[in-house]
């Protein structure tokens, strides 16, 4: 069966293909900028199909994969391949579904790969062995591999374990109710923000009760026995007033302090960028979580200009930098979720679940126009 994926699955091959090419990946800045720092490639690990793939690279430019020189795929072949493949990401960058690229499926071939992205649950979609410019040293870091071309990746994706119970207090009416219902076959009658706008505007207070999965409550006390609090207070500003951008979120929250913090120390900042952190290479809402990073390296990143960086966790404060300059609240499907519907309990009070999932976001929305790639001499 032919291969085909969506444009996140692809642009994982064509990491993997512009690293094999170049040997290198540069470090980014708190901004998302390349700087001059690299890290120099030794060899590739790629999980798939229960084996690993090792592609190994030496200053010659040669390459092999499992101790076998790959037959004609040179660095300078496999760097137009990459480039033929970025085009096709980006053709089909903004449309629905799967595509294949049968060109770069043969291609695959030739590198033993014959699926296209790591298994599920892993957070470390491809591990780098690399010289450490740092320490002197070589090293083995796993990275997850995000895509911004084309609409951009979740780093905190939306399940029935992200959702979160409210106590509604004051005068529901009875219209915000009903509207808060789905029809038959799960269609949605009403946003679940505007409702919680018009809610919120009319003098309702949102009262959190916690996280409505036990594993999600734990893992957020396990960082910080303060995060479900916060969380709850980035939810009611996303939905309650529409502020979503989490760098905007932390500025709010640190003026009006609703834990009552002592002090102007960034509580509010540390805390969630220990969030955004543990999820980038680790935690997940569902399972209990003991601390141990998978994607120990950090976030490779594929840019709408080409370019592969990386935000590497030896350098952990540009890292969490760009997560909070990057990322937002967003609004999943209600009807998939489970979420979004005022619920009257027996004690007559209501409740409502609001869910939590994260998106990382360009800086910009401007259409993807690739400029062609020069090759980098080594240096």
């Amino acid at each position: 069966m032919p291969l085909s994926g969506n444009k996140g699955e692809w642009s994982e091959v064509y990491a993997l293909l512009r690293m094999l090419a170049d040997g290198r990946v540069y470090e980014a800045d708190g901004n998302g900028e390349k700087t001059d720092k690299f890290y120099s490639i030794l060899c590739i690990l790629v999980r798939e199909g229960g084996r690993t793939i090792e592609y190994g690279l030496d200053e010659e430019e040669n390459r092999t994969v499992d101790g076998e020189a790959l037959i004609d795929a040179t660095s300078k072949k496999i760097s137009e391949e990459a480039e033929y493949l970025f085009h096709r990401i980006c053709e089909g960058a903004n449309k629905k579904g799967a595509f294949g690229v049968e060109r770069t499926e043969a291609f695959l071939k030739k590198l033993h790969r014959s699926g296209l992205k790591a298994p599920s649950g892993d957070k470390s979609d491809v591990r780098l062995k690399v010289h450490d410019p740092y320490t002197g040293k070589d090293l083995t870091l796993g990275f997850g591999i995000k895509s911004m071309v084309g609409n951009p990746p979740t780093h905190v994706n939306a399940s029935g374990s992200t959702n979160f119970l409210f106590r509604t207090d004051g005068d529901v009416k009875q219209e915000w109710i009903d509207g808060s219902k789905k029809e038959e076959g799960g269609k949605e009658k009403s946003k679940v923000g505007q409702l919680c706008r018009d809610m919120h505007g009319a003098g309702v207070a949102f009262r959190l009760l916690g996280a409505d999965n036990h594993n999600m409550q734990e893992n957020l006390i396990l960082l910080d026995d303060g995060l479900p609090e916060i969380v709850g207070e980035m939810l009611k500003l996303h939905y309650c007033e529409g502020i979503s951008d989490i760098e905007k979120q932390i500025s709010v929250l640190a003026e009006r302090n609703p834990r009552r913090y002592p002090g102007c120390r960034p509580y509010y900042e540390l805390k969630i960028k220990k969030m955004l952190s543990a999820y980038a290479l680790g935690m997940n809402s569902a399972k209990p979580w003991d601390g141990k990073e998978d994607a120990n390296g950090g976030y490779i990143i594929v840019n709408r200009d080409n370019s592969v960086v990386c935000y590497s966790t030896h350098n952990r404060n540009d890292f969490e930098d760009y997560l909070v300059k990057h990322t937002k609240l967003e609004t999943p499907s209600t009807g998939r979720h489970g979420f979004g519907e005022i619920t009257k309990r027996c004690d007559g009070t209501n409740t409502i679940k609001l869910n939590l999932q994260i998106r990382l976001r360009n800086g910009s929305d401007a259409n993807i126009v690739p400029e062609p790639r020069r090759r980098q001499t080594t240096l």
